[in-house]
């Protein structure tokens, strides 16, 4: 888990340091060697709002157990990140200095996908038993858990009515 979560950050350096090529590979090696290929590409203002919100997403964790009354902090904290940073760079027009926007959404409705879906495919028959399957799976943790939960009630009310 530690090494997977160690090249997903890495990954992450080519939005933070305004990278517009990237290695698609996911070893360490690639991506260090990706990065420090392409200083000459760096982005300081792109770095500078991406460990600005970092910083902010770690003190609100901290923050959060710290006082955990406080739990909603560190919950609010990533969609407080988005909407100030689309804030911030809407107002200070910082496409202009570098920091890489989406641009135009198209507007309106998708088209509806209903027509693309293939319901021949040879792997449908697996797919209909692997839901079969997890659902019976389902239904049964849900009953057990549903008569433990019946089964302690029934002892509560056994012992309060015994006395």
């Amino acid at each position: 888990m530690g090494g997977a979560a160690t090249v997903v950050i890495l990954q992450q350096l080519k939005s933070i340091l305004g990278l517009e090529h990237f290695t698609h590979a996911a070893d360490i090696i690639s991506v260090m060697r990706s990065v420090f290929t392409q200083t000459h590409q760096w982005r300081w203002e792109s770095a500078v709002l991406g460990f600005c919100f970092i910083f902010f997403l770690l003190v609100t964790r901290y923050f959060s157990k710290k006082q955990p009354r406080f739990f909603w902090v560190s919950a609010m904290a990533p969609l407080t990140c988005v909407i100030l940073g689309s804030l911030l760079v809407y107002f200070t027009h910082a496409e202009k200095h570098g920091v890489q926007v989406i641009g135009e959404l198209k507007k309106g409705l998708n088209p509806a996908s209903l027509t693309n879906l293939v319901f021949v495919s040879p792997y449908m028959t697996t797919a209909v038993k692997t839901g079969i399957v997890v659902g019976i799976i389902a239904l049964a943790v849900s009953t057990s858990q549903t008569l433990l939960l019946c089964r302690n009630a029934c002892l509560i009310c056994l012992c309060f009515t015994a006395t």
